[in-house]
């Protein structure tokens, strides 16, 4: 045990005279003390050190270079995060040497006090609204240092009785926690703690056309030699309402992480995920940015809470996250913990974009800025590593809703706009329904980015960008709206899908590194003819302090040299009030992660970029580089060719051009593929790139489309044919009975043919090509399902017209249907299971029954059955009875089926009626089956781990031998069967009832059957061990029901009565059973092992059972005669002795131990030591082992493993040594103390002590209640710093009032 180094902190302390100026974070200034009063100040050293570290204010000569940082990882200085000045927070061990903190560039240290931790809103007392648990309580974000140990916050929180109430984030340094407020100074004070904060505002949801303004089609033309991305294989994480509902766009790509939904989003999250991912499967236009992507749905926040998990196991590169807080204008923008975090998880997981709705609260105006600005939502959205988006229309105009920026320090937020206004996407009821906000918005650029994603990955052998690449090109490659260059209100820009794939594919993209106080250098060839180029560096940053005035923490500048060495900076933006409307002008950025360069007319030839490293106090530093030309030009990007219009929808065509063009535009369309042009519209505007085109009703699947600047030669026109086709509309279904449905749709005269589609799997597949407009399905759909179906036309010359909307329909029993002697026949049974050899067991002569059922239009008689099992001869019988219409008839079969054999049958039947003008209906849609299952013999050791259960098992009636789970029969009275995750071995457990009631009438069974006839009569040890915690289901508060009735029963064969072997405790943590000898208990009973042993759990009442790792076994044998093995206790030794009379290539033996009987059961036997063997002998041999491991603690089970000359092991039996068990184990330091001492101790469980400190008179001057967790762990006591000098008695007092004393001395002051 390590005391506190008072050398370290004198070193330190002498190097300094004072750190003078403001925290950047903080209000109050900061000024060291010399060592002497320091030593004398007991509140100075408490806010230092703690669990032996010191926890501080750390300050440089100057930042620290890469060297530097090395060295100080080295000595486990760790620097987490700067403040200002070259002074950093920062932890370091109170061990350290003090020779190796010479030549560091140390200029002195400070002492953090309670104040300068708290939020700005804490340290004034601006308690909102939501974070108020009471008068008395306040709820708080904690965050710890990153490597405080999860053991030293849990000791925090309990002794200050605080209770968390989340989740815990940034790998478990950031705690919410509700505590008394008069606990939040104390709470602060401690060293471990960095920085508190009120707890945030829970998180609020944000309230076709799409996809051709951001130039989505362009990149999914679906002409042979396209690229037709469809985020085919790309995992995003959708954070909004919860769970979605059934819509058929989602079929087959949905990761359900989330419990339920938050009923106040409505289908808000439905229709987020349709804009990233919907397939257009029920309609085609409103098909998602993505539609072949994956998606994690999730609740709000916890997608990224989750993020490690999403990552590693899907695959997770992009998340939507369209919600937030609400509008505050004294606080939006502002930077915080959860800020904090997502910055932080961009560094862990590059690969990853979280994407941010800014907002929609353009219509407030606040304090001094114009309407609209400084209304970008706090927290999350002003993260700097995030994308925000803003809301623009599909003119290019931004929707006046849309949050505006700066955020609080001044940063350009939202970085980019997407289409949010009126758009049409998923409900929850298989509908589409519109609507607008950034909510919207957000999705349809994850939509786009996951495009980008994939076509990276074509390009790259698989691999994945990282997301700052993402971030960075899609900012570089939008199109630049509202004022020139960067603004508050658009950022960089529309998204644009086809010109951020054209950068991705001619790589116009440099990564890098720079130090602080370096430059880096890159050169760029800039063709001739560019009408601009733009160059943007960007860099994930590391987190800021929270309330910081400036979150940049590592400020990088970028310059571009041309050719003829002129030099550009960036657009740089004033974020004062009055200045926020500004064009941008070219500067020195101190604010911003990301800086663009854009140079007009720029002269051909190489370029050189410069990177400098300004102020990098966390560094190196990666960055980005991405640059991209744009022309003089005209680009058509809607159509692009192989789409399919309906005549007298209004379609709008897009283009791109550059900004700066001032040539008015004219847009024709062709229907000859060129040979005849035709005006669209004339006259557009030089900044606008679209028209509205009501498409005419001239049918050809050769259309083009052209758009021209006026007066020039640029122009140009889609790169493929497209089509002009009416949609066949009309669709639907009639005569819907069981089986069988017709299908009708209105003609288009110009059709050669119809495809009519039905929704199978994931998607709609043609089912049937035709030339008639109506069509019959018959057979193969069930009754009570519902079924979706769709129509296209086929045009002259082979091209189909779009989708018709799909409507669905669900067969039923309805009669009468349209047939004459028609029946519709039904099983007597689906499944039918049996244990051979026991009384369940299938019998040879099984009665097989069906029911006929008259769904014709007259009454049946003289009915012919049948039923054959397996490729047995069908027998056949016949119903001699009249069944009217409408009713039905049950039938049973006088000759049974023989089921008795082991094995699985497929019982088939059917029936022929005389006259049956419908006969599809006449066999079943679903055979019998029937499963008689084999009753082997039993191999020990068994152990039932549950994890051949399906990672879905749910069993919600009584069964015989279900899947998974083919040794045990379920009786289920009420509740429900399933399995858990568990922790036992990280696997399954099978979770027993938890019904949430009372009733005791409701009675679980799980009876696990054991074939033991080879051990009856035998006296055979047979051991029974098992783990087990409680589901306490409804009981979330931790009261004990009232009804707990969960046991544990056997019977030597199932002829014999039960025996209540265990009543279970209720504990909501794993538990080990107790181990019983089935032997011994089946002896005393007068009952023995037979074929049909078996052991039942019983659940009843409210409380649920989980069971895992259930063990029956008995000990090992060895092989080599042996004379005699022991073992036994000599002081803290344990010495084994044993002979062998004969040995026959005897190699060695290996000494193993295991720990309890649990670890003898689970087979948990480490090898302690080797002896050698004698080889081949005949003789007596005596050999000798000592265990002399310290810290031996109650029964130690030791057994020999001997290994033969050929690698062969055999085990001996066991044999027990027994070991005082640990009480605790107690050490204080310092001793001498000043003004606090530490407790380190180790107890084996949780233990509720009394610590009192008692005088040399035996006066209590002090008494306190503390929680000993079990473990190890260490606990500081502070003390009244006039206590006087002499000697004390630290007294414990345990649960069962046991009392440990310990001596220790006050020093003098």
């Amino acid at each position: 045990m390590r005391k506190h180094n008072t050398a370290v902190l004198a070193l330190l302390l002498l190097l300094c005279t004072a750190l003078r100026g403001q925290d950047q974070n903080r209000t109050s200034s900061e000024a060291l003390l010399p060592l002497q009063e320091l030593r004398s100040d007991p509140d100075q050293l408490s806010r230092i050190q703690q669990a032996q570290r010191y926890y501080l204010h750390l300050r440089f000569e100057a930042v620290p270079n890469a060297k530097l940082l090395a060295r100080l990882a080295d000595l486990d200085i760790q620097l987490v995060a700067p403040i200002q000045q070259n002074t950093y927070w920062a932890s370091l061990p109170a061990s350290i040497d003090t020779e190796q903190l010479r030549d560091l560039g140390i200029q002195g240290v400070a002492a953090p006090t309670a104040q300068q931790k708290m939020s700005r809103a804490l340290r004034q007392q601006q308690r909102p609204t939501w974070s108020t648990a009471g008068t008395e309580e306040v709820e708080l974000a904690i965050s710890f240092f990153p490597s405080t140990p999860s053991p030293l916050i849990d000791a925090v929180l309990n002794d200050l009785q605080a209770t968390e109430i989340g989740l815990r984030h940034n790998r478990g340094s950031l705690i919410l926690a509700r505590l008394a407020t008069n606990k939040v100074a104390t709470l602060s004070a401690l060293p471990v703690v960095r920085a508190l904060d009120y707890v945030q505002e829970p998180d609020q949801p944000l309230n076709y056309e799409i996809r051709s303004a951001q130039r989505i089609n362009a990149v999914q033309c679906i002409v042979p030699g396209s690229l037709n991305l469809r985020g085919h294989g790309v995992t995003i994480g959708i954070g909004d309402g919860g769970e979605l509902g059934e819509h058929k766009d989602f079929a087959g790509r949905v990761n359900n992480e989330a419990s339920g939904t938050y009923s106040s989003f409505g289908a808000h999250g439905d229709h987020v995920a349709g804009i990233i991912g919907g397939s257009g499967a029920l309609h085609p236009r409103h098909r998602g940015m993505a539609p072949e992507s994956e998606l994690i749905i999730q609740k709000t926040s916890l997608i990224t809470y989750y993020t490690n998990d999403y990552v590693n196991n899907y695959g997770m590169v992009l998340t939507n996250n369209s919600y937030g807080t609400t509008s505050n204008c004294e606080i939006n923008g502002t930077y915080n913990y959860s800020s904090q975090s997502l910055d932080q998880q961009m560094l862990d997981y590059p690969e990853l974009l979280h994407v941010y709705a800014a907002g929609n609260n353009g219509w407030e105006t606040c304090g001094d800025f114009p309407k609209s600005y400084h209304t970008v939502l706090r927290y999350y959205q002003a993260a700097k590593n995030v994308l925000t988006v803003g809301n623009a229309k599909d003119n290019r105009t931004i929707n006046p809703n849309s949050s505006r920026g700066p955020v609080d320090d001044g940063r350009i937020k939202p970085e980019i706009c997407g289409v949010g206004t009126k758009v049409t996407s998923t409900g929850r009821d298989y509908n589409y329904w519109s609507a607008t906000g950034t909510s919207m918005a957000a999705p349809a650029v994850v939509g786009t980015m996951a495009l980008m994603y994939e076509r990276y990955r074509e390009l790259n052998g698989g691999a994945n960008p990282s997301g700052a690449l993402m971030k960075a090109i899609a900012c570089n490659t939008a199109e630049d709206l509202g004022n020139v260059g960067p603004d508050y209100t658009f950022g960089y820009g529309m998204i644009n899908a086809r010109r951020a794939i054209d950068a991705i594919e001619e790589d116009r993209f440099l990564t890098g590194s720079v130090e602080h106080a370096r430059t880096e250098q890159h050169t760029i060839p800039v063709p001739a003819g560019v009408e601009q180029v733009k160059v943007m560096l960007y860099w994930h940053d590391a987190p800021a302090e929270a309330d910081a005035t400036v979150t940049l923490v590592n400020d990088l500048d970028l310059l571009v040299q041309t050719p003829d060495a002129n030099s550009y900076t960036p657009w740089v933006l004033n974020p004062n009030a009055a200045n926020v409307e500004d064009l941008a002008t070219r500067g020195v950025d101190r604010l911003n992660n990301i800086e663009q360069v854009t140079i007009d007319t720029p002269t051909g030839g190489n370029y050189t970029i410069e990177i400098n490293g300004y102020n990098v106090p966390m560094g190196p530093q990666n960055y980005i580089l991405t640059y991209d030309f744009v022309y003089s030009e005209v680009v058509v990007t809607f159509p692009v060719g192989g789409e399919t219009f309906d005549p007298g929808t209004t379609e709008r065509i897009q283009w791109d051009a550059e900004v700066s063009n001032t040539d008015y535009f004219t847009v024709e369309w062709s229907p000859d593929n060129g040979a005849t042009w035709e005006v669209v519209k004339s006259g557009v505007a030089p900044n606008v790139r679209y028209a509205n085109w009501v498409v005419p009703n001239t049918i050809t699947e050769q259309a083009r489309i052209r758009v021209s600047k006026f007066n020039t030669s640029v122009s140009d026109e889609s790169d493929f044919e497209f089509s002009v086709l009416g949609v066949p509309d009309a669709l639907a279904a009639q005569s819907v009975c069981a089986g069988y449905v017709q299908l009708t749709w209105s003609p288009e005269t110009y059709a050669t043919a119809y495809e009519l589609m039905q929704f199978v799997d994931e998607e709609m597949v043609t089912i049937a090509t035709l030339t008639d407009t109506t069509y019959t399905i018959e057979g193969g759909l069930s009754l009570g399902e519902m079924y979706w179906f769709s129509v296209r036309a086929i045009g002259p010359s082979g091209g189909r017209s779009e989708r018709s909307e799909a409507i669905s329909c669900v067969p039923q029993i309805v009669t009468p249907c349209d047939w004459e002697n028609d029946g519709l026949l039904h099983g007597g049974f689906t499944e039918l299971r049996g244990r051979f050899n026991t009384s369940s067991a299938l019998s040879g002569n099984e009665l097989i029954s069906v029911r006929i059922e008259n769904m014709g239009v007259n009454a049946l008689e003289e009915v012919k059955l049948y039923y054959q099992v397996n490729n047995q001869t069908p027998v056949e019988e016949t119903y001699t009875g009249n069944i009217p219409v409408g009713e039905s008839a049950t039938y049973v079969f006088s000759q049974g089926a023989d089921l008795s054999s082991p094995q699985q049958y497929t019982i088939r039947a059917w029936m022929e009626i005389p006259g049956d003008t419908h006969p599809e209906n006449d066999s079943l849609s679903v055979p019998m089956r029937a499963t008689q299952l084999g009753y082997g013999a039993l191999s020990l050791p068994h152990i039932e781990t549950f994890e051949d259960l399906g990672p879905a098992s749910d069993f919600t009636e009584s069964q015989i031998g279900p899947s998974g789970l083919l040794l045990w029969d379920l009786e289920l009275g009420a509740g429900s069967w399933g399995f858990t995750e568990a922790d036992e071995n990280g696997g399954n457990a099978l979770t027993i009832g938890n019904s949430g009631s009372d009733d005791n009438t409701y009675l679980n069974q799980a009876t696990l059957n054991l074939e033991l006839s080879a051990l009856a009569g035998t006296n055979e040890e047979v051991y029974f061990i098992f783990s087990y915690k409680s589901n306490l289901g409804v009981y979330t508060n931790g009261t004990a029901p009232a009804l707990n009735e969960n046991t544990v029963y056997i019977r030597g064969s199932e002829n014999d009565p039960w025996f209540q072997l265990l009543a279970l405790d209720i504990d909501k943590n794993w538990k080990k059973s107790e181990t019983i000898d089935l032997t011994r208990i089946l002896q005393t009973l007068g009952q023995d092992f037979s074929a049909t042993t078996q052991l039942q759990f019983r659940q009843q009442g409210s409380v649920g059972l989980v069971l895992d790792n259930i063990s029956i076994s008995t000990p090992s044998r060895l092989p080599v005669t042996m004379d005699t093995f022991s073992a036994q206790r000599l002081g803290e030794d344990a010495v084994l002795k044993w002979s062998t009379r004969t040995e026959e290539g005897n190699d060695f033996f290996l000494v193993e131990m295991a720990e309890g009987v649990a670890g003898v059961l689970e087979d948990d036997f480490r090898v302690i030591g080797k002896v050698m063997g004698q080889g081949f002998s005949n003789q007596l041999t005596d050999y000798t082992f000592v265990d002399q491991i310290e810290r031996k603690r109650g029964d130690r089970y030791y057994r020999l493993r001997q290994v033969d000359f050929g690698g062969n092991a055999t085990a001996s039996e066991f044999r027990v040594v027994s070991f005082p068990v640990l009480e605790e184990e107690l050490v204080f330091y310092p001793n001498p103390f000043m003004y606090h001492f530490n407790i380190y101790y180790e107890v084996d469980t949780d233990q509720a002590v009394t610590v009192r400190l008692i005088n040399a008179k035996g006066q209590t001057i002090m008494e306190e209640q503390h929680l000993f967790q079990q473990g190890r762990h260490e606990l500081a006591m502070n003390l009244d710093s006039g206590l006087p000098g002499g000697l004390y008695t630290v007294q414990i007092v345990y649960p069962n009032q046991k009392m440990s004393n310990f001596r220790l001395t006050k020093a003098l002051d």
